[in-house]
């Protein structure tokens, strides 16, 4: 599913509080490349070149944005870097959670200032050595995390009770209520990671608050169910 670039972000530093580059528009990069070096002898089969992996290179980051010179907002920063030459830490911390870690040199610096547009900026980092990129960890969870189940048949809430689990690619294993597994088919189905708590199973459970937990190859995650009764009400 494609995901909105609001909110993505460069930091500069390894700190605990590492400063956020204030007003840009655009982060570029990273872009990873590799050289490769011809080994084709006399005697390479089918008359085709070979190769073998050589240096790689991480690129560069480019950036752009709205000029804000202010200390701590990142600009700045880029800026001291620019005219030291040293080497820092740096991050790309995407909307949805994943994140480039890098060590880069500022390599350029620049502003503008057009009539009919806002103070610019823009600079440019080399990375140096090898990026990670370190991928969003989406947690377990499960939707509804509470339903209600009511004994009553002529009751709006008798009825089974779809629990979807999230996110997609994770395996049902089982399905538990306490010690007491689930028996698929007969208590629940499945569908996908739709699980369907069968009517006929809940009717069985006393009145009050169940766990029902789902155990996955990710780990497990748990829904609560209200059993109530409202005969003769």
């Amino acid at each position: 599913m494609a995901e909105r670039a609001l909110g993505t972000t460069l930091s500069i530093g390894a700190d605990i509080t590492p400063v956020t580059v204030a007003g840009l528009t655009s982060i570029g990069g990273l872009e990873l490349t590799a050289d490769t070096i011809d080994v084709t002898t006399l005697d390479s089969d089918g008359g085709y070149r070979e190769f073998i992996a050589g240096f790689k290179d991480a690129g560069e980051v480019t950036l752009e944005g709205y000029l804000n010179s202010v200390a701590g907002k990142g600009q700045k920063e880029l800026h001291d870097l620019y005219e030291s030459g040293d080497e820092e830490d740096f991050a790309i911390n995407f909307s949805e959670g994943s994140k480039w870690t890098f060590t880069g040199i500022v390599t350029g610096f620049g502003t503008s200032a057009d009539l009919e547009d806002p103070l610019a900026f823009s600079a440019t980092i080399k990375v140096t050595g090898q990026p990670t990129f370190t991928v969003a960890v989406i947690p377990l969870s499960v939707d509804p995390v509470t339903a209600t189940f009511d004994k009553n048949e002529e009751g709006q809430n008798y009825k089974d009770i779809e629990i979807e689990i999230k996110p997609s690619g994770v395996t049902l294993t089982s399905v538990h209520n306490g010690e007491n597994e689930l028996t698929l088919d007969t208590d629940y189905t499945v569908t996908g990671l739709v699980v369907t708590l069968l009517k006929t199973y809940l009717e069985t459970l006393g009145e009050g608050e169940v766990t029902i937990t789902f155990t996955t190859n990710k780990g497990n995650v748990s829904a609560t169910i209200v059993i109530e009764d409202t005969t003769g009400e």
